[in-house]
């Protein structure tokens, strides 16, 4: 589907996405889609995730793995949500999950 295309656009670029399409059309011996899916990489626009590990550490988390965890699994979460998060957003998922695992259980 076309959320599922724009994922594999931005985590693998235009480029390798469109050698990917290529192959598979190749190895599939299908090339009834292939015009379209490398018309959706001509169009995308890469999208730049609204996050840095400085918004992880400004949040009070300490420099080390976390801050790279928790930034990968918002990042996953934005894509998930099919890139329409804004930073707001994004602030706000961070502020959950840290509150999340400061919460006894």
């Amino acid at each position: 589907d076309a959320a599922a295309q724009r994922q594999l656009l931005h985590r693998l670029g235009r480029d390798l996405y469109a050698d990917r399409v290529l192959l598979s059309a190749a190895v599939a011996n299908d090339a009834a889609n292939v015009k379209k899916l490398l018309g959706t990489a001509a169009k995308w626009k890469p999208l730049a995730f609204p996050l840095r590990g400085a918004d992880i550490a400004a949040a009070g988390v300490p420099e080390g793995p976390a801050i790279g965890k928790l930034l990968a699994d918002i990042e996953a979460w934005w894509e998930a949500g099919d890139f329409k998060a804004t930073r707001k957003q994004c602030l706000s998922e961070l502020q959950r999950r840290l509150h999340e695992v400061a919460a006894p259980a």
